[in-house]
């Protein structure tokens, strides 16, 4: 799969900061691992939700620690590959890390949880990085799904996971 036109493949510096942007989207897992380790025990304490809920959203945040400390360890060891594709690398970490955020999405309360708003963030990083084609459709696929959640938990076909207090 080309995600890129075969000229850019020309470009250093372009491929030095795809290597740079990588390496800081992986440092800035680790930071929202933190964070969404204390929102996890934050809303545990505030409000009351499920026991499906909180050990669902643990076992997320370890999920998101275990394939970041993944990433890490792949980026050192491609950093002196140049022929590897970097963008390939960028939308594999933006597809696991929608995946998770819409696990994370459902599990806390769906259309009610303030966190899907979090998706314009991935949007806006994987625009940086990918073709427009690619971010298009990302985010094409990305409404379809949240609707299609909306609607289900809607009409009742799958369970709504409110969070008591919220």
């Amino acid at each position: 799969m080309n995600l890129l036109p075969t000229s850019a493949l020309a470009y250093n510096e372009y491929w030095k900061s795809i290597k740079n942007y990588n390496s800081l989207f992986i440092r800035l897992r680790f930071i929202a691992v933190g964070f969404l380790a204390l929102f996890v025990v934050g809303i545990s304490l505030l409000f009351q939700p499920t026991q499906l809920q909180f050990i669902t959203s643990v076992g997320i945040t370890l999920i998101i620690l275990l394939y970041n400390i993944s990433f890490n360890n792949f980026q050192s060891r491609i950093q002196k590959d140049a022929k590897y594709h970097h963008v390939k690398f960028s939308l594999v970490q933006i597809i696991l890390d929608l995946i998770s955020l819409s696990a994370l999405v459902y599990i806390t309360g769906g259309i009610e949880t303030p966190i899907f708003m979090f998706y314009i963030f991935h949007m806006i990083i994987g625009a940086i990085i990918l073709p427009a084609s690619i971010i298009y459709s990302i985010a094409g696929i990305l409404i379809f799904g949240f609707s299609l959640l909306s609607f289900l938990e809607y009409a009742g076909i799958i369970v709504h996971q409110s969070i008591k207090g919220l």
